[in-house]
């Protein structure tokens, strides 16, 4: 029998996405840690987002939606 995952892992598992690709694809700092604070407070658009990247691995639409995030 599996046992129910934490929502830690995904924290984590987005945090260190935030904090590697999406880094290196807009180098803006202020961008950044925007990006953490709204996945430590559980952003929807953002977790919501990063579930569509989990499951299609597409890192341009990922990157794109970022953005959209970021223009709200």
């Amino acid at each position: 029998m599996e046992r129910p995952s934490s929502p830690f892992p995904v924290k984590d598992e987005l945090l260190k996405l935030i904090n590697t690709l999406v880094r290196d694809r807009l180098k803006d700092d202020s961008d950044i840690k925007l990006l953490n604070k709204l996945a430590m407070q559980g952003d929807e658009l953002l977790y919501s987002s990063f579930d569509v990247f989990e499951s299609d691995r597409d890192e341009e639409d990922f990157i794109d939606t970022i953005k959209r995030i970021l223009s709200l």
